[in-house]
């Protein structure tokens, strides 16, 4: 009884030192993905992880499970021989440890599983928020070449009204020159201007005789043509 109680024993204490080494690996492994940010990561580097923390919990809870068979067998071996107080506490501790260890293994897991979903969520929202200001951007942009289009096209009419306002007042000046040079003639042959208005009224005197000509002409014409 006594070598297969110490065998087991001794298989329980390897066993217990491996997962307390694997539990050790995987608390790091945890906290390494915690502490990388997954903005900074490629999805294929996130799903690589996932894989590895899959695959070490597996090992874990293997290891765990074979230190429970281990347990339930000294138990048996106990009951079959007969038990003393020291192997009793010895017993003890062994199912304390495995239970130690399915708890630590849980917690590990959970918090890996939490914060895995708490980045997830704030993943979405930054890519929300990022989609909702490169449209904000997008908007501003288009309004400012808006108002660069707008500028540009009031820039365009103030040279036109300038220009213009340039022609009108070249042209004044030219008439206000030109009515200047008539005016001096005017005044330097005095003869010539008077000579000018004669003929202007002479003109003027022929047109209203041929008119009144015109007029007697068709009221007699009209009379004839009704007699």
């Amino acid at each position: 009884m006594t070598d297969v109680y110490q065998g087991l024993t001794r298989k329980a204490r390897s066993l217990e030192s491996e997962i307390d080494e694997k539990l050790n690996d995987f608390s790091k492994l945890c906290k390494m993905h915690k502490h990388q940010s997954k903005y900074s990561r490629s999805s294929d580097s996130a799903l690589l992880n996932d894989d590895v923390v899959l695959t070490e919990s597996t090992e874990i809870r293997r290891l765990i499970d074979e230190l429970g068979e281990i347990n339930d067998e000294l138990g048996d071996v106990m009951l079959s021989f007969g038990f003393d107080e020291v192997q009793t506490h010895t017993r003890q501790i062994h199912r304390e440890r495995l239970m130690h260890y399915k708890t630590e293994l849980k917690g590990f897991l959970d918090h890996y599983h939490f914060d895995k979903e708490k980045e997830e969520l704030f993943s979405r929202q930054y890519e929300t928020q990022r989609s909702s200001l490169n449209r904000r951007l997008e908007l501003n942009l288009e309004e400012h070449e808006h108002l660069l289009s707008s500028e540009r096209l009031i820039d365009d009419q103030i040279n036109i009204a300038v220009e213009t306002r340039e022609n009108l007042i070249s042209q004044r000046l030219t008439m206000k020159r030109l009515q200047v040079r008539l005016h001096d003639i005017a005044n330097r042959f005095p003869v010539v201007n008077s000579l000018v208005n004669r003929i202007n009224l002479h003109k003027r005197r022929d047109s209203i005789i041929i008119g009144v000509v015109i007029f007697i002409c068709t009221i007699l014409l009209l009379s004839y043509a009704f007699h």
